[in-house]
Protein backbone atom coordinates (compact mmCIF):
# COMPACT_ATOMS: atom_id res chain seq x y z
CA UNK A 1 0.00 0.00 0.00
CA UNK A 2 2.58 2.81 0.68
CA UNK A 3 4.28 1.82 -2.69
CA UNK A 4 1.24 2.43 -4.24
CA UNK A 5 0.95 6.10 -2.46
CA UNK A 6 4.25 6.74 -3.28
CA UNK A 7 3.91 6.07 -6.99
CA UNK A 8 0.32 7.76 -6.63
CA UNK A 9 2.10 11.20 -5.37
CA UNK A 10 4.73 10.85 -8.09
CA UNK A 11 2.33 10.72 -10.71
CA UNK A 12 0.31 13.91 -9.28
CA UNK A 13 3.37 15.94 -8.88
CA UNK A 14 4.31 15.16 -12.96
CA UNK A 15 0.69 15.86 -13.94
CA UNK A 16 0.36 19.38 -12.18
CA UNK A 17 4.10 21.13 -12.74
CA UNK A 18 4.89 20.59 -15.93
CA UNK A 19 5.35 24.15 -16.88
CA UNK A 20 8.92 24.25 -14.99
CA UNK A 21 10.13 21.37 -16.65
CA UNK A 22 13.89 21.43 -18.69
CA UNK A 23 13.98 20.36 -21.66
CA UNK A 24 17.66 19.32 -21.63
CA UNK A 25 18.11 16.23 -19.69
CA UNK A 26 17.25 12.90 -20.94
CA UNK A 27 16.58 9.68 -19.02
CA UNK A 28 15.76 6.01 -20.02
CA UNK A 29 12.23 5.22 -20.56
CA UNK A 30 9.97 4.37 -17.70
CA UNK A 31 9.72 0.77 -16.90
CA UNK A 32 7.87 -1.40 -14.41
CA UNK A 33 7.63 -1.81 -11.14
CA UNK A 34 9.88 -4.23 -9.08
CA UNK A 35 9.36 -5.35 -5.42
CA UNK A 36 12.51 -3.24 -4.55
CA UNK A 37 12.01 -0.02 -6.36
CA UNK A 38 10.06 2.34 -7.74
CA UNK A 39 9.02 3.39 -11.11
CA UNK A 40 6.27 5.60 -11.45
CA UNK A 41 3.17 4.75 -14.71
CA UNK A 42 2.91 7.87 -16.54
CA UNK A 43 0.83 10.38 -14.48
CA UNK A 44 -2.82 11.35 -14.54
CA UNK A 45 -4.81 14.50 -14.03
CA UNK A 46 -4.72 16.10 -10.82
CA UNK A 47 -3.06 18.65 -8.66
CA UNK A 48 0.03 18.47 -6.25
CA UNK A 49 -0.16 16.63 -3.15
CA UNK A 50 -0.15 17.96 0.00
CA UNK A 51 3.63 18.59 1.35
CA UNK A 52 4.42 17.26 4.90
CA UNK A 53 5.31 19.67 7.50
CA UNK A 54 8.97 19.07 6.66
CA UNK A 55 8.77 20.85 3.25
CA UNK A 56 9.29 24.78 2.71
CA UNK A 57 5.89 26.53 2.16
CA UNK A 58 4.75 29.58 1.32
CA UNK A 59 1.45 31.14 1.10
CA UNK A 60 2.19 33.02 -1.98
CA UNK A 61 -0.08 33.31 -5.20
CA UNK A 62 0.30 31.04 -8.14
CA UNK A 63 1.52 33.72 -10.66
CA UNK A 64 4.02 35.33 -7.99
CA UNK A 65 6.16 32.57 -6.93
CA UNK A 66 8.97 33.80 -4.06
CA UNK A 67 12.42 32.24 -2.95
CA UNK A 68 12.18 30.61 -0.44
CA UNK A 69 14.66 31.39 2.64
CA UNK A 70 14.83 28.37 4.53
CA UNK A 71 16.61 25.12 2.56
CA UNK A 72 17.27 23.05 5.50
CA UNK A 73 15.08 20.65 4.05
CA UNK A 74 17.34 19.88 0.91
CA UNK A 75 20.69 18.96 3.11
CA UNK A 76 21.75 15.79 2.48
CA UNK A 77 22.50 13.00 0.32
CA UNK A 78 19.52 11.57 -1.65
CA UNK A 79 19.11 8.80 -4.50
CA UNK A 80 17.31 6.78 -6.69
CA UNK A 81 18.61 3.40 -8.79
CA UNK A 82 15.51 1.51 -9.71
CA UNK A 83 15.42 -0.17 -12.98
CA UNK A 84 17.21 1.94 -15.61
CA UNK A 85 16.21 5.40 -13.64
CA UNK A 86 19.53 6.46 -11.84
CA UNK A 87 19.93 9.86 -10.16
CA UNK A 88 21.77 11.69 -7.11
CA UNK A 89 21.18 14.79 -5.05
CA UNK A 90 23.92 16.14 -3.29
CA UNK A 91 23.61 19.68 -0.91
CA UNK A 92 24.45 21.31 1.49
CA UNK A 93 21.68 23.63 1.65
CA UNK A 94 23.38 26.41 -0.40
CA UNK A 95 25.02 24.59 -3.50
CA UNK A 96 24.06 21.46 -5.07
CA UNK A 97 24.72 18.34 -7.30
CA UNK A 98 22.46 16.84 -8.96
CA UNK A 99 24.06 13.26 -11.08
CA UNK A 100 21.91 11.43 -13.50
CA UNK A 101 22.16 8.77 -15.73
CA UNK A 102 21.12 9.79 -19.41
CA UNK A 103 20.86 7.49 -22.90
CA UNK A 104 24.55 8.75 -23.70
CA UNK A 105 26.15 8.33 -20.18
CA UNK A 106 26.13 10.59 -16.98
CA UNK A 107 25.50 14.20 -16.52
CA UNK A 108 25.55 16.52 -14.14
CA UNK A 109 24.41 19.50 -12.85
CA UNK A 110 25.56 21.94 -10.20
CA UNK A 111 25.33 25.32 -8.89
CA UNK A 112 23.72 27.55 -6.62
CA UNK A 113 20.57 26.19 -4.91
CA UNK A 114 17.13 27.90 -4.95
CA UNK A 115 13.49 27.06 -4.38
CA UNK A 116 9.99 27.88 -4.22
CA UNK A 117 6.88 25.79 -3.18
CA UNK A 118 7.24 24.21 -5.92
CA UNK A 119 10.35 24.10 -8.78
CA UNK A 120 13.77 23.42 -7.59
CA UNK A 121 16.91 25.17 -8.83
CA UNK A 122 20.28 23.91 -9.31
CA UNK A 123 22.50 26.26 -11.33
CA UNK A 124 20.35 27.17 -14.37
CA UNK A 125 17.91 24.25 -14.38
CA UNK A 126 14.78 24.52 -12.49
CA UNK A 127 12.76 21.69 -11.88
CA UNK A 128 9.60 20.71 -10.00
CA UNK A 129 9.77 19.01 -7.11
CA UNK A 130 7.95 17.79 -3.41
CA UNK A 131 8.32 15.94 -0.37
CA UNK A 132 7.03 12.86 1.32
CA UNK A 133 7.87 11.12 3.80
CA UNK A 134 11.52 12.38 4.05
CA UNK A 135 11.74 11.72 0.47
CA UNK A 136 12.30 13.94 -2.57
CA UNK A 137 10.07 13.62 -5.75
CA UNK A 138 11.77 15.34 -8.25
CA UNK A 139 10.50 15.62 -11.67
CA UNK A 140 13.46 15.49 -14.84
CA UNK A 141 12.23 15.47 -18.15
CA UNK A 142 8.38 14.73 -17.43
CA UNK A 143 9.29 11.52 -15.32
CA UNK A 144 9.25 11.37 -11.43
CA UNK A 145 12.03 10.46 -9.67
CA UNK A 146 11.71 9.63 -6.04
CA UNK A 147 14.94 9.77 -4.06
CA UNK A 148 15.63 8.55 -0.69
CA UNK A 149 16.95 9.92 1.94
CA UNK A 150 20.77 8.64 3.21
CA UNK A 151 23.37 6.63 1.47
CA UNK A 152 22.38 4.64 -1.98
CA UNK A 153 23.79 2.47 -4.31
CA UNK A 154 23.31 5.20 -7.24
CA UNK A 155 26.62 7.06 -6.03
CA UNK A 156 29.11 4.18 -6.69
CA UNK A 157 26.78 3.25 -9.50
CA UNK A 158 26.86 6.66 -11.48
CA UNK A 159 30.68 6.82 -10.78
CA UNK A 160 31.35 3.82 -12.30
CA UNK A 161 29.41 5.18 -15.14
CA UNK A 162 30.87 7.97 -15.53
CA UNK A 163 34.87 7.37 -15.56
CA UNK A 164 37.63 5.07 -15.47
CA UNK A 165 38.30 2.94 -12.44
CA UNK A 166 41.18 0.05 -11.94
CA UNK A 167 42.60 -2.35 -9.62
CA UNK A 168 42.64 -6.00 -8.58
CA UNK A 169 43.84 -6.72 -12.83
CA UNK A 170 40.02 -5.46 -13.51
CA UNK A 171 39.53 -2.46 -15.25
CA UNK A 172 36.13 -0.16 -16.14
CA UNK A 173 35.71 2.26 -18.36
CA UNK A 174 32.55 4.28 -19.33
CA UNK A 175 32.20 6.66 -22.22
CA UNK A 176 29.42 8.04 -24.35
CA UNK A 177 27.13 5.12 -22.63
CA UNK A 178 29.21 1.83 -23.29
CA UNK A 179 31.04 0.26 -20.23
CA UNK A 180 33.86 -1.55 -21.10
CA UNK A 181 35.05 -4.18 -18.71
CA UNK A 182 38.69 -6.13 -19.09
CA UNK A 183 39.43 -9.24 -16.59
CA UNK A 184 42.34 -11.63 -16.88
CA UNK A 185 42.73 -10.86 -20.51
CA UNK A 186 38.93 -10.85 -21.99
CA UNK A 187 36.88 -7.50 -22.63
CA UNK A 188 33.32 -7.21 -23.00
CA UNK A 189 31.78 -4.03 -23.97
CA UNK A 190 28.07 -3.64 -23.89
CA UNK A 191 25.48 -0.88 -22.68
CA UNK A 192 24.77 -1.39 -19.08
CA UNK A 193 21.02 -2.48 -17.75
CA UNK A 194 20.40 -1.29 -14.27
CA UNK A 195 18.01 -3.85 -12.00
CA UNK A 196 15.93 -2.11 -9.35
CA UNK A 197 18.36 -4.12 -7.35
CA UNK A 198 21.59 -2.06 -7.85
CA UNK A 199 22.46 -5.17 -10.10
CA UNK A 200 24.13 -4.26 -13.64
CA UNK A 201 23.74 -6.21 -16.64
CA UNK A 202 25.92 -6.35 -19.46
CA UNK A 203 25.67 -7.81 -22.73
CA UNK A 204 28.37 -7.53 -25.20
CA UNK A 205 27.25 -5.12 -27.95
CA UNK A 206 28.30 -7.41 -30.69
CA UNK A 207 26.64 -10.81 -28.80
CA UNK A 208 23.29 -9.69 -30.17
CA UNK A 209 21.47 -12.83 -30.84
CA UNK A 210 20.79 -12.12 -35.25
CA UNK A 211 18.38 -15.47 -34.94
CA UNK A 212 15.88 -13.41 -33.41
CA UNK A 213 15.10 -10.96 -36.20
CA UNK A 214 15.54 -13.93 -38.88
CA UNK A 215 12.51 -15.72 -40.79
CA UNK A 216 12.61 -19.43 -40.66
CA UNK A 217 11.75 -21.93 -43.00
CA UNK A 218 12.11 -25.87 -42.30
CA UNK A 219 11.61 -28.58 -45.23
CA UNK A 220 8.81 -30.41 -42.67
CA UNK A 221 6.83 -29.77 -39.88
CA UNK A 222 5.49 -32.12 -37.25
CA UNK A 223 2.04 -30.28 -36.72
CA UNK A 224 0.58 -27.31 -35.89
CA UNK A 225 2.28 -25.51 -33.02
CA UNK A 226 5.66 -27.35 -33.79
CA UNK A 227 6.42 -24.47 -37.02
CA UNK A 228 10.00 -23.61 -37.66
CA UNK A 229 9.90 -19.95 -36.43
CA UNK A 230 9.32 -21.41 -33.09
CA UNK A 231 13.05 -22.28 -33.28
CA UNK A 232 14.14 -18.86 -33.14
CA UNK A 233 11.50 -16.81 -31.32
CA UNK A 234 13.66 -16.68 -27.70
CA UNK A 235 11.76 -19.32 -26.03
CA UNK A 236 12.99 -22.55 -24.95
CA UNK A 237 9.18 -23.60 -24.18
CA UNK A 238 8.63 -23.44 -28.24
CA UNK A 239 10.09 -25.62 -30.71
CA UNK A 240 10.11 -26.76 -34.24
CA UNK A 241 9.94 -30.45 -34.77
CA UNK A 242 10.12 -32.16 -38.48
CA UNK A 243 8.22 -34.97 -39.61
CA UNK A 244 9.51 -38.41 -38.19
CA UNK A 245 12.43 -39.32 -40.91
CA UNK A 246 15.91 -38.41 -41.72
CA UNK A 247 17.12 -35.81 -43.82
CA UNK A 248 15.87 -32.31 -43.06
CA UNK A 249 16.61 -29.28 -42.19
CA UNK A 250 16.01 -25.58 -40.71
CA UNK A 251 16.88 -22.63 -42.39
CA UNK A 252 16.94 -19.02 -41.19
CA UNK A 253 17.34 -16.20 -43.27
CA UNK A 254 18.81 -13.10 -41.02
CA UNK A 255 17.51 -10.46 -43.74
CA UNK A 256 21.26 -9.14 -45.12
CA UNK A 257 24.61 -9.73 -44.76
CA UNK A 258 25.88 -10.19 -41.59
CA UNK A 259 29.30 -11.62 -39.79
CA UNK A 260 28.49 -14.59 -38.39
CA UNK A 261 30.98 -16.79 -36.42
CA UNK A 262 28.87 -18.86 -33.57
CA UNK A 263 25.86 -21.10 -34.02
CA UNK A 264 24.19 -22.18 -30.65
CA UNK A 265 21.57 -25.39 -30.54
CA UNK A 266 19.26 -25.98 -27.65
CA UNK A 267 17.65 -29.63 -29.05
CA UNK A 268 14.83 -31.07 -27.68
CA UNK A 269 14.88 -35.37 -26.69
CA UNK A 270 14.96 -35.73 -30.82
CA UNK A 271 17.72 -34.32 -31.39
CA UNK A 272 19.86 -34.90 -34.51
CA UNK A 273 22.74 -37.12 -34.61
CA UNK A 274 24.09 -36.83 -37.54
CA UNK A 275 24.63 -32.72 -39.14
CA UNK A 276 26.09 -29.84 -40.81
CA UNK A 277 26.19 -26.61 -40.03
CA UNK A 278 25.75 -24.13 -43.48
CA UNK A 279 26.23 -20.19 -44.25
CA UNK A 280 25.42 -18.71 -47.20
CA UNK A 281 25.47 -15.31 -48.70
CA UNK A 282 23.21 -15.86 -51.44
CA UNK A 283 20.94 -19.08 -50.37
CA UNK A 284 22.70 -20.82 -53.30
CA UNK A 285 26.18 -21.39 -52.41
CA UNK A 286 27.04 -23.06 -49.08
CA UNK A 287 29.94 -23.47 -46.64
CA UNK A 288 29.97 -26.02 -43.86
CA UNK A 289 31.64 -24.30 -41.19
CA UNK A 290 30.71 -27.39 -38.63
CA UNK A 291 30.24 -30.99 -39.42
CA UNK A 292 28.94 -33.23 -36.45
CA UNK A 293 29.32 -37.01 -36.19
CA UNK A 294 27.24 -38.78 -33.01
CA UNK A 295 25.95 -36.18 -31.28
CA UNK A 296 23.86 -37.52 -28.34
CA UNK A 297 22.98 -34.50 -26.69
CA UNK A 298 20.02 -32.79 -25.59
CA UNK A 299 17.74 -30.63 -23.50
CA UNK A 300 21.22 -28.18 -23.19
CA UNK A 301 22.86 -25.76 -24.89
CA UNK A 302 25.80 -26.64 -28.15
CA UNK A 303 27.81 -24.29 -29.00
CA UNK A 304 29.89 -23.95 -32.35
CA UNK A 305 32.41 -21.56 -32.49
CA UNK A 306 33.92 -21.05 -36.31
CA UNK A 307 36.25 -18.49 -37.97
CA UNK A 308 33.65 -15.14 -38.42
CA UNK A 309 32.32 -14.65 -41.73
CA UNK A 310 29.70 -13.35 -44.08
CA UNK A 311 26.22 -14.69 -44.73
CA UNK A 312 22.42 -13.74 -44.47
CA UNK A 313 20.99 -17.93 -44.11
CA UNK A 314 21.90 -19.95 -41.92
CA UNK A 315 21.41 -23.52 -41.99
CA UNK A 316 21.29 -26.78 -39.70
CA UNK A 317 20.96 -29.68 -42.39
CA UNK A 318 20.11 -32.55 -40.52
CA UNK A 319 21.03 -36.42 -42.11
CA UNK A 320 20.03 -39.01 -39.28
CA UNK A 321 18.24 -38.66 -36.08
CA UNK A 322 18.65 -39.75 -32.48
CA UNK A 323 15.93 -41.68 -31.61
CA UNK A 324 12.89 -42.83 -33.81
CA UNK A 325 10.87 -38.95 -34.07
CA UNK A 326 12.32 -36.33 -36.32
CA UNK A 327 14.57 -33.28 -35.46
CA UNK A 328 13.10 -31.42 -32.82
CA UNK A 329 15.19 -27.64 -31.70
CA UNK A 330 13.83 -25.72 -29.05
CA UNK A 331 15.78 -22.71 -29.82
CA UNK A 332 18.98 -21.80 -32.76
CA UNK A 333 20.86 -18.91 -31.80
CA UNK A 334 23.26 -17.16 -34.14
CA UNK A 335 26.08 -14.65 -33.02
CA UNK A 336 28.81 -12.78 -34.34
CA UNK A 337 30.77 -14.07 -31.18
CA UNK A 338 29.08 -15.55 -28.08
CA UNK A 339 29.37 -13.66 -24.54
CA UNK A 340 27.16 -14.63 -22.00
CA UNK A 341 25.71 -11.51 -19.90
CA UNK A 342 27.51 -10.33 -17.38
CA UNK A 343 25.98 -9.44 -13.87
CA UNK A 344 27.65 -7.41 -11.15
CA UNK A 345 27.07 -5.29 -8.25
CA UNK A 346 29.22 -2.21 -7.16
CA UNK A 347 29.06 0.08 -3.51
CA UNK A 348 31.15 2.41 -2.24
CA UNK A 349 35.10 1.36 -1.19
CA UNK A 350 37.35 3.22 0.93
CA UNK A 351 39.04 4.59 -1.97
CA UNK A 352 36.85 4.36 -4.59
CA UNK A 353 34.34 1.27 -5.15
CA UNK A 354 34.38 -2.48 -4.59
CA UNK A 355 32.96 -3.96 -8.03
CA UNK A 356 31.86 -7.51 -6.99
CA UNK A 357 31.85 -10.44 -10.28
CA UNK A 358 31.16 -13.84 -10.17
CA UNK A 359 31.49 -13.96 -6.33
CA UNK A 360 34.91 -11.75 -6.27
CA UNK A 361 35.24 -8.65 -5.11
CA UNK A 362 37.76 -6.35 -6.83
CA UNK A 363 38.65 -2.88 -5.24
CA UNK A 364 38.77 -0.12 -8.17
CA UNK A 365 40.52 3.25 -7.76
CA UNK A 366 39.94 5.91 -10.16
CA UNK A 367 42.33 5.80 -12.98
CA UNK A 368 44.26 8.60 -14.43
Amino acid sequence: MKKILILLLAALLLASCGSTKTAEPTTTPPVTVTDDGFAPSPAPTGTLPALTEKTPTTNTPEDEEIPLTDLSAFIGSFGVSSGGRLMTFVSDGEDAILTFRTDSGVETVSGKLSATDRTLTVGERAYTYAFWNGMLLLNLDDQPYILQMGDTIASPLLKLLSGSYAGDGCTVVSKDGTLTIALEGNTLNGIPAIESSGKITLIDVESANRALNATATATSVETGGRDAKYAIDGDLGTRWSSEYKDNQSLTLDLGFLQTVGTVRIYWETAAGKDYDLLLSADGENWKNVAAVKGNSTANEWLTYEFEPQSARYVKMDGHTRVGEYGFSIYEMEVYHHYAPALSFTCAADADGIALTLNGTTYHLKEAN
